[in-house]
C-alpha cells in the first residue's frame, strides 16, 4: 500500500516487480563495521555493502529515508572483489554474515543483475 503519494514510494512499489521485500540479504548492523573495514583499505567508488544513491541536484531516490542504493552489474563484480580482499581478515563472528551477503553477491553477479540496497 502506497501511504505517503510522492515519487519515492511510487517508485519503491514499482522495483518490488523485480524483487520481494521480503527477500531479504542485508547484513543488519553489522554493514557499518564491515564497511569501516573496507573503507581503511583504500579509494572506493562505492561502497561494496551499499552502492551509489541515484537523484538529480542532491535529491535522491530514498523511499524509506533511511538510504537508497544502487549497484550496477559491474559494480556487483567489483564489490566481491573487495569482499573477497578483506574477508580474511575479519573476526569469526562477522563470517557467517560476510559469506551470506557474499554468496547474494554471488548470485547476482553469475546471472548479470545489479542488485539494490535499501533500509
Amino acid at each position: 500500500m502506497i501511504e505517503d503519494m510522492d515519487a519515492h514510494q511510487y517508485g519503491d512499489f514499482a522495483l518490488t516487480k523485480y524483487y520481494s521485500p521480503k527477500d531479504d540479504h542485508g547484513l543488519g548492523v553489522k554493514w557499518a563495521d564491515f564497511q569501516e573495514k573496507i573503507s581503511n583499505r583504500g579509494k572506493l567508488n562505492i561502497s561494496p555493502f551499499l552502492g551509489a544513491p541515484v537523484g538529480v541536484d542532491g535529491e535522491f531516490f530514498d523511499p524509506g529515508k533511511m538510504g537508497s542504493y544502487f549497484q550496477t552489474t559491474h559494480e556487483v563484480g567489483e564489490s566481491l572483489k573487495k569482499i573477497e580482499g578483506v574477508k580474511g581478515e575479519m573476526q569469526d563472528d562477522f563470517i557467517e554474515e560476510l559469506e551470506s551477503y557474499e554468496s547474494f553477491l554471488s548470485q547476482a553477479n553469475s546471472v548479470k543483475k545489479g542488485i539494490y540496497v535499501t533500509f
